[in-house]
């Protein structure tokens, strides 16, 4: 009596690991871009979030902060907010009577395309990098 052996055969492995490397090599990139994307977000948020407070400081003060710490970020005198990740970290300059908000990449932040972010108390966004001001700024 023959036994019918049941499994795999090499050919069959070998065609499934083909397949799983291709998928994986399309998916990865995609996945990097998101995860990259995600903590630009998270850096728009604290900018916004401390433009906000700029406004409500001015309004107490009739001046805008001139570093984060007075934002309530941080002791007094901090210019370095980091976002939750750590991958950016958020610093006032004051220009004339206004100020500029600069997110500045950090880790492996600095290979997004979108190096730093800026916003200035005009509302008007900026960035560095490669990609363009509409694909930073989405």
């Amino acid at each position: 009596m023959n036994k019918k052996q049941t499994g795999f055969t090499l050919i069959e492995v070998l065609i499934a690991m083909a397949v799983m490397a291709i998928l994986s090599s399309i998916a990865l990139p995609a996945y990097q871009e998101q995860v990259r994307t995600g903590k630009r977000t998270e850096a728009q948020n604290l900018l916004l979030e401390a433009a906000s407070k700029q406004q409500r400081f001015f309004s107490d003060n009739m001046a805008f902060a001139a570093n984060m710490g007075l934002l309530g970020y941080g002791a007094a005198g901090n210019n370095a907010q980091p976002t939750e990740t750590g991958d950016y970290n958020v610093g006032i300059t004051p220009v004339g009577t206004g100020y500029t908000l600069t997110a500045t990449a950090l880790n492996g932040q600095v290979n997004d395309g979108c190096i730093n972010l800026t916003l200035t108390n005009t509302g008007a966004k900026g960035k560095s990098g490669t990609k363009t001001l509409a694909e930073c700024w989405k």
